[in-house]
């Protein structure tokens, strides 16, 4: 079986001997030497078939073997946001992409999406708001882009006002409005963070000393005050189309109930 999957140290990790520092958290992780090499060739850019091949052929393993050591490693680093996944063309990974849709049908359960890290930069809320909604903006790029198709097509049959292509970009800003919430909160308890993207979950991750009601509150919070700003604007102007917009906004708040993962960290903080 043939994994052509590439990874990569993202920024903001560093490997260094046999451990590997996560930067944004000032967290160190040990690692094996034989887990350090691993890191080593796959950020070099081998697939987890080549380095499971040199492993083989380095300590006589069995292939087959190592390539599942390989992978399981590979994927508790990509769980804990230690390695993650390069991009490949689309005419190659659409295949995998296509297995594990079927698989998901078979089984019945969504494919599980691969984590992608984004690194905030310390500095200016200019330059945290900038580095989340880059984040947001290519995380969920074919989301956003599916979303402003169907808004438009609907717009276009004339089955819908033209103020509901406002939707899409205030979902957008609504979402990076949230994560700069807990990102703010988190900076200014003197905490590291990154943003982290799976599927169509976005959150600011940061270390269980940086929590706090007010960190899993901030966000929700920072989007709501938006709202209710554009909404009074709105209200003022008498415009119709601006009043919609605020719907994203004011809808973050439920993410403050147990529903909810920052809701559920309130309730136990």
């Amino acid at each position: 079986m043939t994994d052509r999957r590439r990874f990569a140290i993202p920024r903001g990790v560093r490997l260094y001997g046999a451990e590997l520092h996560d930067e944004a958290l000032r967290l160190s992780h040990p690692i094996s030497p034989t887990g350090a090499l691993v890191v080593a060739l796959l950020d070099r850019g081998f697939t987890v078939t080549e380095v499971a091949g040199a492993l083989s052929a380095r300590w006589h393993l069995d292939r087959e073997r190592a390539r599942r050591d390989v992978d399981a490693f590979v994927a508790q680093l990509s769980e804990a946001m230690l390695l993650t996944e390069r991009p490949g063309a689309p005419w190659r990974t659409w295949p995998r992409g296509l297995r594990a849709a079927m698989l998901s049908v078979v089984t019945h359960q969504p494919p599980r999406a691969q984590p992608r890290r984004f690194p905030l930069r310390r500095g200016s809320p200019v330059t945290m708001v900038t580095d989340i909604a880059r984040g947001v903006l290519i995380g969920l790029g074919w989301w956003w882009l599916a979303l402003t198709l169907v808004s438009t097509l609907l717009v276009l049959a004339d089955d819908s006002p033209l103020a509901v292509l406002v939707l899409v970009p205030a979902l957008f800003g609504a979402t990076v409005a949230h994560e700069v919430g807990h990102a703010a909160a988190v900076a200014s308890r003197g905490a590291g963070c990154f943003l982290r993207v799976r599927g169509l979950a976005v959150a600011v991750v940061h270390t269980r000393d940086a929590g706090g009601v007010r960190v899993h509150a901030s966000g929700a919070l920072l989007s709501a005050a938006l709202g209710i700003t554009l909404l009074a604007i709105a209200a003022i102007a008498g415009m119709g189309w601006l009043a919609l917009a605020t719907t994203p906004f004011l809808a973050q708040l439920v993410t403050l109930t147990v529903l909810f993962g920052d809701g559920r960290r309130i309730a136990t903080a």
